[in-house]
């Protein structure tokens, strides 16, 4: 098979393998009429089982949920990036990568039903990349303007995700463990789409129902040495945390337990093995680059050896740009990793189908020095128009599932 069919197969391959129905199906079931989780039940109490939660794929999971536990479920709501309905499960429409008011509204639902939940009672959550913007609920001192001006600033200054979320869950009312605790005293499970390079728990959507390794000082110290401009609001509220006048998150979260159902590794494992099944020799590589997208395209660059041979490998690239261009991290890389080999093809993707603020979801792109309108475009972080006359780019559509960005390298 040609290079570029080649890579293409994998990124489908890749993506159909962190299908988050297919996850939730493998791990849910009913025995008996009650829900299990693998081998055991979700919960030992005979009371409701209430379902909430947030991301990008809060639909595909939502359904699956409402087609496993079925009438087992006594109401669900879900925020999502579109409204509508899974069974009993109900979900609101929010908005990403900045909140919006209809994130709040949402939020506010998912609050509501927290309340209700008793101690016989168990919450299920279903959580995905993009949650961190779609549940938002500003903490006390704060507005959604605030959150809305911080995050952007945050975002545009291409700090490291856990950076990001560090911030984001000392800036809220539902972050960093604050959901699960209003869910008591009923039990919390979690089921998570990891989106987060290493999946830490506390930085996938910002770690709503787990325990908050960082403190107002941490939050306060992101903001301080990346030198961000935010709100004032917010850094007196960071700062009046540190000193002690501000309940810290949650340092432990008792009753709750998280699953990580699918996560970036699935993606790079499936491209790799669709590759082999091609005839590739193939190797599979880091599945935690991060950084600048000129750092990870020279890491990506430096694995390449002799033919035939495909790569893959993992993680999540940033850019740190005015926001006046067009384009996204895994664009970048694929043109960066191509201009620094002689043969070949690259392939990058974000697995979610959007990279950026873009429709692509990435780009590939045949090895070589790339031209002066090519280099121009990279250096203004403007590589859409580029691409897309090219007819480089890779479109995915909306993919239901986020778990990383993939990275594929083929050398024949």
């Amino acid at each position: 098979m040609p290079p570029p069919a080649a890579l293409r197969t994998a990124v489908d391959a890749a993506v159909a393998a962190a299908d988050p129905r297919a996850a939730v199906r493998d791990i849910l079931s009913v025995e008996a009429g009650r829900v299990r989780l693998g081998e055991h039940p979700l919960s030992t109490g005979g009371g409701r089982l209430f379902v909430i939660g947030a991301g990008k794929a809060a639909m595909p999971m939502s359904t699956a949920t409402a087609a496993v536990c079925g009438s087992q479920i006594a109401e669900g709501v879900v925020v999502g990036p579109h409204a509508g309905e899974a069974g009993p499960i109900r979900i609101h429409a929010g908005s990403h990568p900045v909140p919006s008011v209809q994130s709040v509204r949402a939020t506010e639902a998912v609050q509501n039903l927290c309340a209700a939940a008793t101690a016989d009672d168990h919450v299920l959550c279903l959580l995905s990349g993009g949650a961190s913007s779609l549940l938002t609920a500003p903490a006390e001192s704060l507005s959604l303007a605030d959150l809305r001006r911080t995050t952007e600033a945050l975002l545009a200054a291409g700090l490291p995700i856990e950076q990001i979320n560090t911030v984001r869950r000392h800036c809220s009312a539902v972050k960093g463990g604050r959901l699960a605790a209003a869910c008591q005293p009923a039990g919390v499970t979690t089921l998570a789409v990891s989106d987060v390079v290493g999946d830490d728990p506390a930085a996938i959507g910002s770690g709503p129902t787990v325990a908050d390794p960082t403190t107002f000082a941490d939050a306060s110290a992101v903001i301080e040495d990346a030198g961000v401009s935010v709100p004032t609001a917010v850094r007196e509220h960071l700062c009046a945390g540190a000193a002690g006048t501000r309940s810290e998150t949650p340092q432990a979260v008792p009753n709750s337990s998280y699953n990580i159902i699918a996560a970036g590794e699935t993606a790079v494992e499936a491209a790799a093995a669709q590759l082999r099944a091609a005839g590739w020799p193939t190797r599979v590589g880091p599945t935690d680059l991060t950084g600048d997208v000129t750092r990870v395209a020279r890491q990506l660059a430096g694995m390449v050896e002799e033919g035939p041979l495909a790569i893959v490998a993992g993680g999540e690239a940033t850019v740190e740009h005015d926001g006046t261009g067009t384009g996204g991290p895994t664009q970048e890389v694929a043109l960066r990793v191509a201009h620094r080999l002689d043969r070949g093809w690259v392939a990058a993707v974000d697995t979610d189908g959007s990279d950026g603020s873009t429709d692509a979801a990435g780009a590939l792109v045949p090895a070589g020095p790339l031209d002066a309108p090519l280099r121009e475009a990279l250096a203004a972080h403007d590589v859409y128009t580029p691409l897309a006359a090219r007819g480089w780019h890779i479109h995915t559509g909306p993919t239901g599932t986020n778990v990383n960005d993939l990275y594929l390298i083929a050398v024949s």
